[in-house]
C-alpha cells in the first residue's frame, strides 16, 4: 500500500521517503516540485529538504513549484515562505485548483506567482485549531499566538500584493473568494494560465 509523503522520482525509480503526514512531493530533474495536500509541519519539511536537494544539484537554479493546497498550519507556512526567503531561493509558484490561507504564504514566496484559470483562492482569517483546551490561561495564551500568527500572515501577503495591511485584513475578516483572475487583479499573481481555451 502506497504512503502518503514524499516521493522522489529519479530516472524512472521512483523511491518513496516519508511517513503518513503530509503532502506529496514530486522531484527529479526534469520535473517540478509538485505540493498537493494540507500544509503541515511534516509536509512543508519534505517539501524543503526537496528544494535543498534540488538546489545541491542546481546551485542557484530558479526552480519550478507546482501545488494545489486547501491550506492547514500557518507557523509551518510562514517558516517555508521565511526559510526561501532567508536562503534567496528563487521559485516559480504555480497554484493549481485552491489555494487559501496557508498555501497563500507559501505561494507569497515565489517570485512569479501564477494560477491555472479554474484555481481558486480563499482569504480568511487564521483559526485557533483548538483541539481539548479547557483551561482559561491556556486559551488567553493560545489566543494571543494566534493573533500574532495572523498579524504576520496578513502582512506577507500585504507586502506580497502591495496593498495596506488595512485592506487584506478586510478582505481576510470577510473570507473573500477569489478567481483566477481576481488573484491577479489583487497582486497575488503575476499571471493566469488558460486551460480550459
Amino acid at each position: 500500500m502506497r504512503h502518503k509523503g514524499v516521493h522522489a522520482v529519479e530516472k524512472d525509480t521512483e523511491t518513496e521517503i516519508g511517513g503518513d503526514a503530509g503532502a506529496r512531493a514530486v522531484t527529479s530533474e526534469a520535473l517540478p516540485l509538485c505540493f498537493y495536500g494540507e500544509v503541515t509541519g511534516a509536509s512543508v519539511m519534505r517539501l524543503q529538504y526537496e528544494l535543498m536537494a534540488r538546489l545541491a544539484k542546481q546551485p542557484g537554479a530558479r526552480l519550478p513549484l507546482f501545488m494545489a493546497s486547501p491550506g492547514g498550519s500557518m507557523i509551518p507556512a510562514i517558516a517555508f515562505w521565511e526559510f526561501v526567503t532567508l536562503q534567496k531561493i528563487e521559485l516559480d509558484i504555480t497554484t493549481l485548483a485552491v489555494g487559501s490561507s496557508a498555501s497563500m504564504v507559501i505561494l507569497a514566496a515565489g517570485i512569479h506567482r501564477r494560477a491555472s484559470s479554474t484555481s481558486r483562492f480563499l482569504l480568511h482569517p487564521t483559526s485557533l485549531g483548538l483541539h481539548g483546551r479547557s483551561y482559561l490561561n491556556d486559551l488567553k495564551r493560545d489566543v494571543r499566538f494566534g493573533e500574532i500568527d495572523e498579524e504576520r500572515y496578513l502582512k506577507i501577503l500585504a507586502v506580497t500584493t502591495g496593498h495596506s495591511l488595512e485592506k487584506i485584513r478586510e478582505l481576510a475578516h470577510a473570507h473573500t473568494y477569489l478567481t483566477a483572475q481576481e488573484a491577479k487583479e489583487l497582486g497575488l499573481i503575476h499571471e493566469v494560465l488558460e486551460i480550459m481555451g
